[in-house]
């Protein structure tokens, strides 16, 4: 069964002052870091390019800006004090993570279907419609220009057709997160989640 790796980092007690014992930034990484102004950017930055550095290596900036590899798919996504790096070898793939934590539900009739709006129930439910759209995008890999309205979420756990394309997703709850990740691939897949400390990188 095909498999996508999710290394997840828990960042919630580390300062500024911790990031330059992170081994996987170089001197011109930790350079570009040090002219971010909120410490809580400069970590996310730092925290972000030492787990490319770690698990991709050979990443680069495509034109508009979105990081490649040659030799694998991969994507991250962060919030609140976690990130999320998803790796699959084979397809393309995108994640996306969210603190269930600041309440949005009210924004559910600007950017939800009509039958998206009948799953949600409470902001759990509202938070894996919205996991499931951004992890759709992020898996295609360009901006789409169009209402939000019509990228598919349903099933939350299964096969989606979005513009003749087949992708399948899975959404998770984790400590207080939802965490949906979607693949340009027809069939279930495992998920195999690597939780790993800061002091690692």
């Amino acid at each position: 069964m095909n498999k996508i790796d999710l290394i997840i980092v828990d960042y919630k007690n580390m300062k500024e002052e911790d990031i330059p014992s992170l081994s996987f930034l170089s001197k011109e990484d930790l350079s570009s870091i040090s002219k971010i102004k909120l410490e809580k950017v400069k970590v996310e930055k730092a925290i972000s390019t030492a787990i490319k550095n770690k698990y991709i290596k050979d990443y680069y900036l495509s034109n508009k800006g979105k990081p490649l590899s040659k030799n694998i798919y991969f994507n991250i996504s962060h919030s609140g004090s976690k990130l999320v790096l998803a790796l699959n070898k084979s397809y393309p793939v995108g994640v996306d993570i969210e603190e269930i934590k600041e309440n949005k539900i009210d924004l559910k009739d600007k950017v939800y279907s009509e039958l998206e709006k009948q799953y949600v129930k409470d902001y759990k439910s509202f938070l894996e419609i919205w996991t499931n759209k951004e992890s759709l995008i992020k898996c295609i890999g360009e901006s789409i220009f169009k209402d939000i309205k019509s990228i598919t979420s349903l099933p939350i756990n299964g096969r989606k057709i979005y513009e003749d394309e087949i992708y399948f997703s899975k959404t998770i709850e984790i400590d207080n997160y939802i965490l949906s990740v979607t693949i340009k691939y027809s069939d279930e897949f495992d998920l195999n989640i690597i939780n790993i400390f800061p002091s690692s990188l």
